[in-house]
């Protein structure tokens, strides 16, 4: 034990899923938006900003329609939505983003499908 305890984030609300990384949580809300908080050093906030940290959580950007959520466990995340399409961002350091580069990604990039 680390000596802290649980809090609740301020402004997130009807969460129905939550993935997360060594420094980085996401959760899918009710509505199918995603918000991220925490550690962004490759992108794993989803938000468009080089920000290093940020405590609270805040709307992945782009996201609107997204049915699940996963944790690559390097920085990483991805999405499906409602039409199916596959959406990741944050650190592509092996090409995980599945968008063809090692480009990390500030804001979510279609994988591209065989």
């Amino acid at each position: 034990m680390t000596g802290t305890v649980p809090y609740r984030l301020e402004g997130l609300t009807n969460a129905v899923d939550i993935a997360g990384t060594a420094s980085t949580f996401c959760a899918r809300r009710e509505n199918g938006t995603i918000w991220c908080w925490g550690g962004n050093s490759q992108g794993s906030l989803g938000r468009d900003s080089d920000i290093s940290y940020s405590a609270t959580a805040g709307a992945v950007a782009g996201i609107s329609n997204s049915k699940t959520i996963a944790s690559g466990g390097f920085g990483s995340f991805c999405t499906i939505t409602e039409s199916y399409q596959i959406s990741c961002w944050g650190s592509n350091w092996g090409g995980q983003l599945g968008d063809g580069t090692t480009e990390n990604r500030f804001v979510p990039v279609a994988v591209m499908l065989p």
